[in-house]
């Protein structure tokens, strides 16, 4: 006797609700159906609800490929109601990506083809618009070159990513009436992928005292770095530049740093930090002197220097920078009232800047004769010097002679003057010149 879940076969005629012949069941043939009555539709309700539908019969083909081809249908049905957008009996085919599923590596250009089927059992749809929600970082949105569209990026952060939502809609824009659309969720996972050094560390020589650095450049995802001394790891020495502010001479050596992730690891070719002894600035030979000048005198502070070259100079007034002020010596060809200050210059070298003492540029009144008096049998001739200057008194028979002749020298004083002897036979012309 063949009973079904313990039911007499009397109240389970399937000959009833199946028109069947038996040659086509023992051939596990699809069962076709003539017609469809009341106890068929119940019976598929049950079928639904019931996770496990247990048959017993000396003749299995012809009790079991009924309930087979039922349970297919439904089980079908189902799996397809649960993926489509409120339409019974549509379907859904995910051509790529293959299986709904991605598989990509951080830091690397990634990308994977769109292709979504959706048919209502009588149309097929066909997306000419792709939108997607919840995107990965470093994925850009669903973009078609040609007739193919794709979402690219590179991503930035490793994971799996399982609520990719991607919609396909028939018409675009995507809010016309009587749109269709069906929505798919793709799963990707993002690993980290080997790193791959792009910029080497090079050699460098630099002076002790000075700063220097290497780097190195690598792609990958969550990369980590652990720099080496001559085989020993650096302590703290954990980024992909390693620093050194101020070398010591003790700093010399190989380098060469580990990068790694959880995809693997590779160690960067090696770098020689050479270190030379420190270059020594630059040292002055002669020092601008303080100067005191008559008002439209000629005047020039002067220095010399020496040490490794080049060698520039650049002069300054009270703290400020003169510009185009870079020579040696500086020159006042006429001196005036605001050319009086404190100057220094700074002289620099491979080795660093030395800066001069400060040298005083005081401007006095313009030298004059301010008084000729008698004196004995000759006269004194009174000037305004600038005390502890040397003055020269010179004289000629004529204003415009090229010549004069030097008669007296002597330093200021508080009142300077010059006395002249008796005993001059013929006129002459007497002048003060400073020295």
């Amino acid at each position: 006797m063949t009973t079904i879940n313990g039911v007499p076969p009397a109240d389970y005629n399937l000959s009833r609700y199946f028109d069947v012949s038996r040659t086509d069941l023992n051939r596990a043939n699809p069962v076709c159906m003539s017609r469809l009555p009341l106890p068929q539709l119940v019976l598929s309700a049950l079928l639904q609800l019931l996770p496990l539908v247990r048959i017993a019969s000396s003749e299995a083909t012809l009790a079991t490929a009924p309930i087979v081809a039922i349970l297919r249908v439904l089980l079908g049905a189902a799996a397809v109601a649960g993926s489509l957008h409120a339409v019974s009996g549509a379907s859904i085919t995910v051509r790529q990506p293959p299986n709904s599923a991605v598989r990509a590596t951080n830091g690397i250009l990634s990308a994977f083809r769109l292709d979504v089927e959706y048919s209502d059992g009588e149309t097929t749809l066909t997306p000419s618009l792709y939108v997607a929600e919840n995107l990965p970082p470093g994925f850009n949105p669903p973009a078609k070159s040609g007739s193919i569209w794709r979402i690219s990026g590179t991503p930035t952060q490793s994971g799996v990513f399982k609520n990719l939502k991607v919609t396909a809609y028939k018409k675009t824009p995507i809010d016309a009436s009587d749109q269709e659309s069906t929505t798919i969720v793709i799963t990707i996972t993002v690993v980290d992928g080997s790193p791959v050094i792009t910029t080497q560390p090079h050699d460098m020589t630099a002076e002790a005292g000075g700063s220097a650095s290497f780097s190195v450049a690598a792609i990958g995802g969550n990369l980590t770095y652990q720099w080496r001394k001559d085989d020993l790891q650096v302590t703290g020495a954990t980024g992909p530049t390693l620093m050194f502010d101020p070398v010591r001479v003790d700093d010399a050596g190989t380098y060469q740093v580990f990068v790694r992730n959880s995809g693997g690891g590779v160690l960067s070719s090696p770098a020689v930090l050479s270190v030379t002894a420190p270059t020594e600035p630059p040292t002055f030979t002669t020092v601008p002197k303080t100067t005191a000048a008559h008002l439209g005198e000629a005047v020039t502070l002067t220095s010399a220097a020496t040490g490794p070259g080049p060698l520039s100079f650049q002069w300054s007034k009270s703290g400020q920078t003169l510009i185009d002020r870079t020579e040696p010596s500086l020159s006042f060809p006429e001196v005036g009232p605001l050319d009086g200050g404190t100057y220094t210059v700074a002289v620099t070298g491979p080795g660093g800047t030395t800066v001069s003492p400060p040298a005083e540029l005081s401007v006095a009144p313009a030298l004059r004769i301010s008084a000729i008096t008698p004196m004995g049998s000759g006269f004194r001739i009174i000037f305004n010097g600038i005390v502890g200057r040397t003055y020269v008194l010179q004289t000629a028979e004529g204003l415009h002679l090229p010549t004069w002749e030097p008669v007296a020298e002597d330093v200021a004083t508080p009142e300077s003057s010059f006395s002249v002897p008796t005993g001059v036979s013929v006129i002459r012309n007497y002048r003060v010149e400073a020295k």
